[in-house]
């Protein structure tokens, strides 16, 4: 992978994103430099109370408990790393996210698209979206909205998006959001 180059140190003792990049790469992941640099520069540790080591060794990470005794998670960093090439984001781009994950995809996103860029958040977890308000404060190029249906289209969507990354199961995208991507 030559975003890394291999160092005298040892991965043990590597930064735990670092190392897990690399073992990513190594294992044919498709990485780029703006997504390993993205992955990098935010921490998955700011969104999550809970003990990151799995996200480090590529599995999901819990970020909230139910009520009911589920979790929601993050994904997996080779399924985060796969969604963020294949999206192929740019500087600029409008995107929206349904299914929040915590807030590490939107943070990711708003990294990759810088501030000429904007994500909207959409999730039907009135939790989640408190937890994505307490993560996500400050930053300006995102918005936060609770979604209670995929039926229409929620008040305030955006006309027009570069991008759209679904992170729930649904079965097909509906009409009004096929519509709204440009490109």
């Amino acid at each position: 992978m030559d975003a890394f180059k291999r160092v005298p140190n040892s991965v043990s003792r590597m930064d735990p994103m670092q190392a897990l990049l690399m073992r990513l790469g190594e294992a044919g992941i498709p990485l780029d430099s703006t997504i390993i640099e993205a992955m990098m520069e935010v921490d998955v540790r700011g969104f999550s109370d809970f003990d990151p080591t799995p996200f480090f060794h590529d599995r999901p990470l819990v970020f909230l408990e139910t009520p009911s005794g589920g979790v929601k998670t993050i994904s997996a960093p080779h399924m985060v790393a796969t969604l963020m090439t294949h999206l192929e984001l740019e500087k600029g781009h409008d995107v929206v996210l349904i299914g929040a994950k915590g807030g590490y995809f939107a943070a990711l996103i708003c990294h990759l698209v810088g501030s000429e860029g904007s994500v909207s958040v959409y999730d039907p977890s009135e939790e989640v979206i408190l937890h994505l308000e307490e993560r996500l404060h400050d930053v300006e190029n995102c918005k936060l909205s609770e979604i209670s249906s995929l039926n229409k289209a929620p008040k305030g969507f955006p006309e027009s998006a570069n991008r759209v990354l679904v992170t729930g199961s649904i079965r097909e995208l509906p009409d009004w959001l096929e519509d709204s991507v440009s490109d």
